[in-house]
């Protein structure tokens, strides 16, 4: 079957096999002040999921009335950095690792602020904390779980898999 040429492609992708001809590799999924990031909020959240680079089409829904394809064509290719999750997996909050804004492109801008407006639409708290300043570890839970949350050094860290295992043997 030949497939017409989408305009302004070059002929020489109609034949193009990407996985031979432009061999894939693994890279860093994070940042390095996504990583810290990710880290930080481990610690301040131990009771708590944390997910990393979550497109926002995987947790957020549309009324079925609407055309799906639409939505992930509008917001399908947007990825927020974190999601901070219950034990459960639903959604609390999200944290954005940013540039300062001096340092980001007109078109970061507008990716971020359609984004917000998503999020704040579906009303997702979302933290922004800039890449070279982020919160203390109490700031963290504080400002995800509210100002009457348990101090960390009230919280016990959940069990892990294996000391689980080793309890029901």
């Amino acid at each position: 079957e030949v497939r017409p040429r989408k305009p302004g492609r070059p002929a020489s992708y109609d034949n193009l096999d990407t996985v031979l001809d432009w061999e894939p590799g693994a890279t860093r999924l994070l940042t390095h002040a996504e990583r810290e990031a990710y880290h930080l909020l481990h610690k301040a959240l131990p009771e708590h999921m944390i997910l990393a680079q979550v497109p926002v089409a995987r947790f957020l829904k549309v009324p079925t009335r609407n055309s799906y394809a639409e939505w992930l064509r509008r917001v399908g290719s947007l990825c927020v950095d974190l999601v901070v999750c219950d034990m459960a997996s639903h959604v609390l909050a999200v944290v954005e690792i940013r540039k300062p804004p001096a340092q980001e492109t007109d078109r970061t801008r507008r990716r971020h602020n359609r984004m917000d407006k998503v999020l704040q639409a579906a009303h997702i708290r979302v933290h922004v904390w800039q890449e070279d300043v982020l919160p203390a570890t109490q700031a963290v839970r504080e400002a995800i779980l509210g100002p009457n949350a348990a101090r960390l050094d009230d919280v016990a860290a959940p069990p892990s898999a294996e000391s689980s295992r080793s309890r029901r043997d």
